[in-house]
């Protein structure tokens, strides 16, 4: 028989202390608003868990239902698990998506918050996650540049050595930068056969020499004032136009879902971006922005985290951050998200300066970001 105990994930000797902060973390958990695709059966379990609340949350209902449940479990040997059945289910289910968004958000299986056949649903769904995201890489993969050119040098080789178009090893994008080799070594030696029919073999040598002297006086000195110039008028890192501020939370990559609260209350003046790293391997977990003056609630999945954040007031994405006004900076602490059996435990940070705050920060290069 599933008790309001069960439901709430509390033992039955549990504090009012304990209970509550379970019922917090399970309604942030099942609110409709983040199971969209699921909506109705989201209602359904936040009902049932509003329903175990308010029983056990009241000390003269709470007691009058353990004299109840006492009756029962004498009286009654066994009842219909069904609802038992579907809540298990629905956690199963839960472990595999967690897994599968965890191997696809970069996780490890170590740093599975479950355990035992939860925890094996977690680690099936993370496989097939890896599994997914090798597959989108491998069918999305592009030839690099070095690939392409040395593709290109092999098609103006072939030619020089009598090969032809169906002789081309390439295919894709490979095949096109090789042909266009083939026909550029083509368009240059029908050049240089013409040069040479009326200058013969030394007056060619002689005259290609001449044009190689200028080039070398001329052309390239003009590229590499046209480079320099180019470089001073422009800043080492090319910055986009200005996007418009996002909303408080919006993240840039897929950030798996999580169990523990964290809150983030900045100051006014400046935005920020927030990222957590795990404390041992400095792997991206998440990242988040938040509007100047405004506070970000979210759940992160249980771990040890270091944060950094970068701040400035115009922004250009995820990539440039705040452009050339971004500062970057790094909390001196390690953030511990755990759960004890009964909750879970997260953290409030202000990232505003006051006096007698217990969280040190400090300034990093944008190498360290």
């Amino acid at each position: 028989m599933r008790t309001h105990y069960d439901n709430l994930q509390v033992s039955e000797q549990a504090s009012a202390e304990v209970i509550r902060a379970s019922y917090k973390a399970l309604v942030q958990k099942w609110h409709p608003d983040r199971h969209l695709e699921h909506k109705e059966k989201a209602e359904r379990y936040l009902k049932i868990i509003n329903n175990a609340y308010d029983t056990l949350s009241d000390a003269n209902e709470r007691g009058a239902y353990d004299r109840w449940l006492k009756t029962q479990r004498e009286t009654v040997p066994k009842q219909s698990a069904g609802e038992e059945t579907i809540m298990r289910q629905e956690a199963l289910n839960s472990a595999w998506r967690d897994g599968f968004k965890s191997g696809l958000g970069g996780l490890t299986p170590a740093e599975c918050t479950y355990r035992g056949d939860l925890a094996e649903i977690w680690h099936e769904g993370y496989r097939v996650g890896q599994s997914d995201e090798a597959r989108s890489k491998q069918a999305t993969s592009a030839p690099t540049e070095d690939e392409l050119a040395k593709a290109w040098r092999d098609g103006h080789r072939s030619f020089k050595q009598g090969s032809r178009h169906k002789r081309c090893p390439y295919a894709g994008k490979h095949a096109t930068a090789w042909r266009d080799g083939f026909n550029a070594a083509a368009q240059t030696d029908r050049q240089l056969k013409k040069t040479g029919s009326s200058l013969g073999r030394a007056g060619q040598w002689v005259f290609f020499l001449f044009l190689f002297s200028i080039f070398v006086s001329v052309v390239l000195p003009d590229n590499v004032d046209r480079k320099e110039r180019t470089a001073s008028q422009q800043p080492e890192s090319y910055q986009p136009p200005q996007l418009p501020l996002p909303a408080t939370g919006y993240s840039a990559s897929l950030v798996p879902s999580g169990v523990a609260p964290l809150t983030v209350k900045t100051s006014t003046g400046t935005n920020y971006y927030i990222k957590l790293q795990n404390a041992q391997t400095h792997r991206e977990i998440a990242s988040f922005f938040i509007r100047s003056g405004e506070t970000l609630n979210v759940n992160v999945p249980v771990g040890r985290y270091e944060m950094k954040y970068a701040t400035g007031p115009t922004w250009y994405g995820p990539k440039y951050l705040f452009g050339s006004q971004t500062a970057y900076s790094k909390a001196k602490a390690v953030f511990d998200f755990s759960f004890d059996g009964y909750r879970y435990s997260g953290y409030t940070v202000e990232l505003i300066q006051q006096a007698g705050g217990n969280l040190s920060t400090g300034h990093i290069n944008p190498s360290q970001w």
